[in-house]
């Protein structure tokens, strides 16, 4: 797994295991006053368990969300309304068991006056509904906890506890409504994955665990409920332990698919460099085959060797066109034609080229913000009996304009580098106003790996401030030493949202299975007890 990705899908399936569990403490919570319900046939009973069961659907639908609220949570925040409504109406109409009376104790009847909401009114919108949540959930708390003590139903107490910390819960999930913010302060409180979003899932934990813990103790007394319970929870375990590894799966499919495009596309601007180098030797071709540049030459015709050069330059393009005579001396610069008289007889290309190599070679240049990098091809120039009386250069530099064009015949972001400084890049800096060029790669393995050792890298990182998958690509001249690197990303975000659609549909699935298998695993744990009788 890798950074981003590794803490989204970390999230993801904490996101939907925690949900599963409070699903099944309030199903479980469901059944145990459908159980009372069979039996009895009481009014209260069967508000309570309709409540749990719509409690128990609310946290399997929102198990299968995930970020910005939509569709499904609007759903889910509706049952959920529906089953608090449900569990209080049950409490109002299920009459407290009195104490015996003392003097100056009075007992009181519950009254529709504590109705903590009216649906009608707070489901014209997500987001009044949702504020309504944990009003609901403190109603619940408030009337298990009277009953526990104006009664006699003081077991009921652990109820009352945990609606109370289901109540924190939905307070701290109301953080969701304000998750499109661009307040650079708020974002990362309400962001998922952020502190707001742990305490939510920390507290809907806790608040199953008292729920469950409460309910088992009743369960077990009866043989039918212990088995389909039991039935029901191994079937929740094996659904969650097999959503997490195809997800898992998934997300590890997707990296390695986006790292192998990553790789290709890496490729495709290696060999669109090499296409840049096949030009200048294209170039430098045309320069030294040229008979009135020979001519020039035996001549010491600057200007007509200024006109030749200069033509092609424009022509063509070019950083630059430099002729030199036999010696390495140079006659012209097309860039600055009044800069002549200097030597390359040290350069490496020059040198290849007056003994008959043509040769190419990419090298840093200085600039004013950043280095350039130039591909630069040195072709011989050849006179009478085939001597070589001069060396033609050709340079194409690899900038801005390069990488764009880069761009958008992949669609992702690329970067030239001369050593570690970015030299042209499609980034963007800080305000996203102006390239960030001159700043410079500090990621220790991509320098180690790429810069020193000449090799690949591919992995996560961070560059200008931007969360990417990347491929670095050694960048070497003539002599095969690495001058720079070739630099190709993918937003992590973009994998994100390819994974988050997949994971969703996951859970959604899976979801959808176990609601479809609660009624046979019922309808086999009643024929086990029917046939032990």
């Amino acid at each position: 797994m890798f950074g981003v990705i590794s803490s989204q899908f970390i999230g993801q399936n904490a996101h939907f295991a925690i949900d599963l569990f409070a699903a099944l403490a309030c199903f479980m919570g469901g059944w145990l006053y459908f159980d009372a319900w069979s039996n009895r046939h009481h009014a209260s009973e069967l508000a309570k368990w309709v409540g749990f069961f719509l409690l128990a659907t609310s946290f399997l639908v929102t198990s299968a969300t995930w970020g910005e609220p939509g569709i499904l949570q609007l759903v889910a925040t509706a049952l959920r309304l529906l089953g608090y409504g449900g569990v209080v109406v049950g409490n109002i109409l299920d009459p407290i068991q009195p104490r015996p009376k003392t003097s100056g104790l009075e007992g009181e009847t519950g009254s529709a006056a504590l109705l903590p909401f009216s649906l009608g009114s707070l489901m014209s919108s997500l987001q009044w509904a949702a504020v309504a949540l944990p009003v609901g959930a403190l109603a619940i708390a408030g009337l298990y906890w009277r009953r526990a003590t104006t009664g006699l139903e003081r077991h009921i107490k652990p109820l009352a506890y945990a609606f109370v910390v289901f109540a924190v819960s939905d307070g701290l999930a109301l953080a969701s409504l304000w998750r499109s913010s661009t307040n650079p302060l708020l974002q990362p409180w309400v962001a998922p994955l952020g502190p707001l979003w742990i305490a939510e899932h920390v507290t809907l934990t806790a608040a199953a665990a008292v729920l469950m813990s409460w309910v088992w103790r009743y369960l077990t007394k009866r043989l039918l409920s212990q088995l389909f319970i039991m039935a029901t929870s191994l079937t929740v375990a094996i659904v969650l332990v097999s959503t997490v590894g195809i997800t898992a799966l998934l997300l590890t499919n997707l990296q390695k698919d986006s790292l192998d495009n990553l790789d290709t596309a890496a490729k495709v601007l290696s060999y669109a460099i090499d296409s840049k180098t096949a030009e200048t030797r294209s170039n430098a071709e045309i320069l030294a085959q040229n008979p009135a540049v020979v001519t020039a030459i035996g001549a010491h015709d600057h200007t007509a060797l200024t006109q030749i050069s200069g033509g092609l330059l424009t022509s063509k393009h070019l950083t630059d066109a430099i002729i030199t005579g036999d010696s390495g001396q140079v006659l012209v610069r097309a860039s600055d034609p009044d800069r002549y008289g200097d030597s390359l007889s040290d350069d490496s290309l020059v040198k290849r080229a007056l003994t008959g190599t043509a040769a190419s070679s990419t090298a840093s240049r200085s600039g004013v913000l950043a280095p350039t990098l130039i591909i630069t091809t040195a072709q011989p120039i050849r006179g009478a009996q085939n001597a070589i009386v001069g060396v033609a250069l050709t340079s194409l530099a690899l900038d801005n304009a390069f990488v764009d064009g880069i761009k958008h015949t992949t669609g992702l972001d690329s970067t030239i580098y001369s050593g570690q400084v970015r030299v042209a890049t499609t980034l963007t800096a800080a305000g996203g106003t102006s390239r960030s060029i001159g700043a410079k790669e500090t990621n220790s393995g991509v320098i180690a790996t790429t810069l020193h050792q000449g090799k690949t890298w591919l992995g996560p990182l961070t560059v200008a401030n931007q969360d990417f998958l990347a491929v670095y690509l050694p960048l070497k001249d003539v002599d095969n030493t690495v001058v720079g690197m070739l630099f190709v990303g993918q937003p992590q975000t973009t994998l994100l949202q390819t994974a988050e659609a997949a994971v969703k549909l996951t859970f959604a699935s899976a979801a959808l299975m176990l609601l479809i298998l609660i009624l046979p695993i019922y309808l086999t744990s009643r024929q086990i007890v029917r046939q032990l009788h």
